[in-house]
């Protein structure tokens, strides 16, 4: 594949990692890295912040909050994190907070900017499934800004923000009953709607990649034992 501005392959992936060599980068980097690693600008900026830092091998230790029973959700996160890359590891052990919110099946869980942590990623789970954490620890790495604050407006969900659109252009919505502030409306719908689709195309095609990495490596580790 040929990068944009980049001549192969292996100097889109060099431009990575600053100050590391090419043997390094295809011997020791190889077995992880991959296209949907590194498909937003969000991600390629923390693999050259964690390049620039000397490539840390942080401990594996989530930061979280769990309660009862669902110590268990907690426990299984912290198993799945250690199978990551270490620029991963690295990154949702020190940047990122999780939280266990039960356990529902039709909102599994989401992330966004945390209140909690200044700069940092918030990413609750309320489902104990390895395909729901992989989802949201991809979410939390190729998405998000760590330059902004925490957001301190409440999330405007996109159903909500549907019907408030069709009460504008009923003229139930007091002080918004003009067709100006229904375009407006609507034009910032579909942008939240086709932005929330390619991040979920960005994060689904990641998750996939780490569930075939993980795959690998555990039937590596039981061939190694036999």
């Amino acid at each position: 594949m040929i990068h944009e501005g980049f001549g192969t392959e292996l100097e889109f992936r060099q431009s990575l990692f600053p100050g590391v060599s090419a043997r390094r980068v295809i011997h020791e980097f190889g077995p992880w890295l991959c296209d949907a690693l590194t498909a937003t600008e969000a991600a390629r900026a923390r693999l050259r912040e964690w390049s620039r830092l000397g490539c840390p091998r942080l401990g594996d230790e989530l930061r979280g909050a769990s309660g009862g029973k669902h110590n268990v959700i907690l426990r299984k996160a912290q198993i799945i994190l250690r199978w990551l890359p270490p620029p991963v590891i690295w990154y949702i052990s020190s940047h990122c907070f999780l939280v266990v919110a039960g356990r529902d099946d039709d909102n599994a869980g989401w992330c966004a900017q945390s209140p909690i942590v200044f700069g940092g990623r918030l990413i609750v789970l309320a489902s104990g499934r390895d395909e729901t954490t992989l989802h949201e620890f991809s979410h939390s790495w190729l998405h998000g800004s760590d330059l902004e604050p925490a957001e301190v407006i409440p999330f405007v969900r996109q159903d909500k923000l549907r019907q408030s659109m069709e009460l504008m252009s009923l003229g139930e919505l007091e002080g918004v009953r003009d067709d100006a502030s229904v375009k407006r409306a609507a034009d910032i719908l579909e942008k939240r709607e086709a932005a929330s689709a390619r991040q979920e195309r960005e994060a689904n095609a990641l998750e996939r990649a780490w569930s075939i990495m993980i795959k690998k490596q555990k039937m590596k580790g039981l061939e190694q034992k036999t």
